[in-house]
């Protein structure tokens, strides 16, 4: 793949994330005179709440309303019959809570390892532990075949810094707007969701940076040594931390990408346009010489886990 089919499928693929909240699906309302409300005539595709009183609610058929759930539960959650599978409200998801809800974020994360003490969820932090660990060991051998090849010349032309950082930062940006335009809360709140996902992964990612301090693989001489890269960075921005143990890219293209995909997902060509997208991002890390594989892995899984189980758990 040269430069410029890189740089178009890239592009490509996040103007297509970018606008998944443009493509609403077929909604019709079922209202208590068996009357179909057209499309057109729905205030808004994602937020149906206004017509989900006990008045308005599918009539249950054989004990079960047209979604196969029993009444009981769609009378409990009004808005569960429109997307069963996110269940948002608006009162949780706000940007005067925003702050808020990072710190609530932060301390579940900190308090992590007060779980794995007591035994409780250690199989998953011990395979994460190991597989960096398996990749740490790798990575003198691994960087040294992307410092010799120019095969990705092109590629790390079109998915450059600057590139991917504008392509991650259209994605939710666009999301934001075309909810404000379209009066759609639903994607103005996925756009406030990844701001809070990028916010609660980057701070614990800022944290391990400061304290590895790992210079990247191009600031290795030629016939320098690869295995020893920690404890040498003393210069980053102060949002970024000096070192680059985990990948902010990779971090950040996961986390947006999680998001998406769970907000999304009934669109089947979501989570693969954002998790390959994702994987292209992190992937030209490592071409570029910018990271070792170990910090890629590390960011992605950093940004995926705490994006999908604790900025969007109970969302």
């Amino acid at each position: 793949m040269d430069g410029r089919s890189s740089k178009r499928w890239f592009l490509l693929a996040s103007c297509l994330l970018s606008l998944a909240p443009c493509v609403s699906p077929q909604v019709a309302v079922q209202l208590g005179a068996n009357r179909l409300l057209p499309l057109e005539e729905v205030p808004d595709s994602h937020d149906l709440r206004p017509l989900a009183s006990s008045e308005n609610l599918p009539r249950p058929i054989g004990g079960l309303t047209p979604t196969g759930r029993p009444c009981a539960a769609v009378a409990q959650d009004p808005a569960a019959h429109v997307d069963g599978s996110t269940a948002h409200t608006a009162g949780q998801i706000s940007w005067k809570l925003f702050v808020a809800r990072v710190l609530q974020d932060q301390k579940q994360i900190w308090l992590y390892p007060r779980s794995l003490a007591q035994g409780e969820r250690w199989w998953p932090a011990a395979v994460v532990v190991l597989a960096t660990a398996g990749l740490v060991a790798l990575d003198a051998r691994d960087v040294r075949y992307f410092r010799r090849t120019h095969a990705f010349a092109e590629f790390n032309r079109a998915l450059s810094f600057n590139h991917t950082v504008v392509g991650m930062a259209a994605v939710p940006t666009t999301a934001y707007l075309v909810g404000w335009v379209r009066r759609d809360s639903y994607s103005q709140q996925t756009a406030e969701l990844t701001a809070e996902g990028l916010v609660d992964a980057g701070i614990p990612a800022l944290v391990l940076r400061d304290i590895s301090r790992r210079i990247p693989p191009g600031s290795i001489p030629p016939n320098g040594e690869f295995d020893d890269s920690w404890f040498r960075s003393h210069k980053g921005p102060f949002y970024l931390g000096p070192g680059g143990f985990p990948s902010g890219h990779a971090l950040a293209a996961f986390s947006i990408a999680t998001v998406f995909s769970k907000r999304y997902g009934r669109h089947r060509w979501v989570p693969w346009v954002a998790y390959g997208g994702a994987a292209a991002v992190s992937f030209s890390r490592l071409t570029l010489q910018a990271h070792f594989p170990s910090d890629v892995f590390a960011g992605a899984t950093l940004g995926y886990v705490v994006t999908r189980h604790v900025v969007l758990r109970n969302r």
